[in-house]
């Protein structure tokens, strides 16, 4: 049992329940949308319609859907440097200690792609429904996901065209993904 007299089972699960929550409120303070929960994967979107006001603004030349990849970009980053700071400090021992040996193992890893999103919600047989998402963007995400190791974002080649011009260092992949760096680009969120 630890301090607080939880197992480290009910401790690494109270821990996690809160990692979710900040990573769904980064998540929609930096405009998005979760819509999905997967197993241990959180699904969002960043909506091009959101962006149209700025697509128009004369500091940017990119367009909607850039502008909303761009985010998810930044948003992605953010939420990947902020979990490296959790894994340190729980090799660090911040943690009470059974917690802190498991919560050192842990990170995420985040797939970006852009496009059209589907959601359908199926079922209604005994009351139960599902919200399934589906389109060529989900296609892309899964390759994406494939190249994105501990801690690193992986943006599909479509998504990357989108952004390109963006200042950010990234890595060209041999599945034609690539591999983010750093990113450096536009921060304005929609109103």
């Amino acid at each position: 049992r630890t301090v607080t007299g939880e197992t480290a089972s009910e401790g690494l699960a109270k821990f996690l329940g809160n990692e979710v929550e900040k990573m769904v409120e980064m998540v929609t303070k930096g405009g998005g949308d979760v819509i999905k929960f997967a197993g241990d994967c959180v699904i969002a979107v960043f909506q091009a319609e959101d962006y149209i006001a700025l697509e128009k603004d004369l500091d940017y030349n990119y367009s909607a859907l850039a502008l909303a990849t761009g985010q998810a970009i930044r948003v992605s980053v953010e939420m990947t440097n902020r979990q490296r700071d959790v894994v340190a400090r729980a090799s660090e021992r911040h943690f009470e200690d059974e917690i802190s040996e498991l919560v050192a193992k842990l990170n995420i890893h985040v797939a970006i792609g852009a496009g059209m999103v589907y959601g359908y919600h199926v079922g209604g047989v005994a009351g139960k429904w599902e919200y399934l998402i589906d389109g060529p963007v989900m296609a892309q995400v899964r390759k994406a996901d494939e190249d994105a190791g501990a801690g690193e974002v992986a943006l599909s080649f479509e998504a990357h065209e989108l952004v390109k011009g963006i200042d950010m260092r990234k890595k060209k992949l041999p599945s034609g993904n690539y591999l983010l760096m750093t990113y450096l680009g536009p921060t304005k969120v929609p109103k």
